[in-house]
């Protein structure tokens, strides 16, 4: 399992600092559905929470929350304690690359509007409630289903 603070570090070099802690965090969720697909297993000990504008690791939102609404920075990514080589993995960076290059034209609101769509995990599980832990199965239906296609 790889570090969800280090995933997030890396995600935000990535972006070239151009998110934010609701973009990362939904680009997170994108990265953990893809992983359980793939790799039959999540990335890290970390689930996803449904709050209210969507799946939230509330590890990284706190970590990244005195941002507010504003691109996150170099000095945040730094507080981190980031350390490349314990998360380095080549497997690891080409799904989070493609994650990120999927993704990185899409709004903050094109991203909620994403995860809150009928039929999804967050919708199913969220029920006004933060906090509440989105179950793996229901992720991975999700992916399987509208994001996660086999090549025949």
């Amino acid at each position: 399992m790889f570090n969800i603070l280090y995933v997030t570090a890396d995600l935000i070099e990535l972006s070239d600092y151009s998110v934010n802690n609701l973009t990362v965090n939904k680009m997170l969720y994108f990265f953990y559905g893809s992983h359980l697909v793939t790799e039959n297993k999540p990335p890290f000990d970390t689930p996803p929470q449904a709050w209210m504008y969507g799946p939230v690791f509330s590890t990284v939102y706190h970590a990244l929350k005195s941002s507010g609404a504003y691109k996150l920075t170099y000095l945040q990514v730094n507080r981190l304690n980031y350390n490349r080589e314990a998360n380095y993995n080549m497997k690891y960076l080409d799904l989070l690359r493609y994650v990120y290059n999927l993704l990185k034209d899409y709004s903050a609101q094109d991203l909620i509007r994403l995860t809150h769509r009928a039929g999804g995990s967050w919708r199913k599980t969220y029920t006004g409630i933060r906090n509440k832990i989105i179950p793996d199965d229901l992720i991975r239906e999700e992916f399987k289903k509208f994001y996660i296609k086999k090549e025949s």
